[in-house]
């Protein structure tokens, strides 16, 4: 997301509450999807969705500060000058990283159902075993459905 910009002399001028609030969110973040994608290498399903209701809500608020922030709403004090800019610096990075993690993490996934579906391929062969028509079939496939949303 682009952060608003502003006159010659101050550079980055924002409501400093509001830059800290999508600092530390967005530092949450980043913690978050470091352990997201220990639990998608260890394939813990369990704390994979632990992990997923934080995940949705910081996402939500990161988003909702950024446009607040964008859109230059209210704050205590104004942040500008060199430890603001260095701030605003912090928050793009933390946002690349946050693209970043999320990405490698988003590849894991799409890359493990893409195995499970070459791996239930495999084994939905019919040198496994016969068939027993239409309901055979059918019961064969319950359960064996996945999606590639990630």
């Amino acid at each position: 997301m682009a952060v608003m910009e502003t006159g010659e002399n101050h550079a980055h001028a924002f409501p400093h509450g509001q830059l800290e609030g999508c600092l530390s969110t967005a530092a949450e973040l980043v913690s978050l999807l470091e352990d997201e994608g220990a639990v998608l290498k260890s394939f813990d399903g369990d704390r994979l969705l632990q992990l997923l209701p934080r995940k949705e809500f910081l996402v939500n608020d990161l988003y909702r500060r950024l446009r607040t922030l964008e859109s230059g709403g209210t704050g205590s004090g104004v942040a500008h000058g060199v430890s603001g800019e260095d701030r605003v610096a912090e928050l793009k990075n933390l946002l690349k990283t946050i693209e970043s993690l999320n990405g490698f993490n988003r590849i894991f996934i799409q890359q493990s159902l893409s195995h499970w579906r070459q791996f239930m391929a495999a084994v939905d062969h019919s040198g496994y075993g016969p068939r027993q028509g239409a309901a055979g079939t059918a019961l064969l496939h319950k359960g064996f459905n996945f999606r590639g949303e990630a």
